[in-house]
């Protein structure tokens, strides 16, 4: 039985001797973490973008100081989950990278790997929703109508890659191809 390569450079000669259609499937899976990253750093960018105590947003619907300070307290809490929302990401990314040194083809273990940055994605996504209707319970209702209006295109109007326009799933002018969903 052949001993596994412990040194990157024993890992890079065993990757070199593989045969072609194994490393094709290490480029596809690759591509997919890629893909998940790239959609990770979307919706990290979107919790990061979704205004809360800023002075903008204190100017934006004029707050008064008491509901700053409640949504300084929101902000401290969501921050909180947020972290820990990546805080699992980072760790089912870090365990597929780990495991894709071993795999040659999406294994139970990888499913289960791509199963939990699924499911931290979906939390932050649900927590990033929650944390916009606790926002709104501390504004008046023209607070809430702008506050929704200026939030709900940077988080539900834009497509992360910038291939669909907003509301739609038609590709944009862009020159490339829409994904197949």
């Amino acid at each position: 039985m052949k001993e596994e390569p412990t040194t990157p450079e024993e890992r890079l000669v065993d990757l070199n001797q593989r045969p072609r259609h194994a490393m094709k499937k290490h480029w596809i899976i690759a591509l997919i973490i890629i893909g998940l990253g790239a959609a990770g750093s979307a919706a990290l960018w979107l919790w990061q973008a979704a205004p809360c105590t800023s002075d903008w947003l204190a100017r934006e619907l004029q707050l008064t100081p008491a509901q700053r300070a409640q949504l300084a307290s929101l902000g401290t809490e969501f921050t909180g989950k947020c972290d820990s929302h990546c805080a699992d990401l980072c760790a089912a990314r870090a365990a597929l990278g780990q495991e894709l040194q071993r795999a040659d083809r999406i294994t139970p273990k990888v499913e289960e790997l791509l199963g939990r940055m699924q499911a931290a994605q979906a939390a932050s996504e649900r927590e990033t929703v929650q944390h916009l209707f606790r926002i709104k319970s501390v504004l008046t209702p023209e607070q809430q109508r702008r506050y929704i209006e200026l939030v709900s295109g940077k988080l539900c109007g834009q497509c992360p890659r910038g291939v669909h326009h907003h509301g739609t799933q038609e590709p944009e002018q862009t020159g490339r191809a829409a994904p197949s969903h």
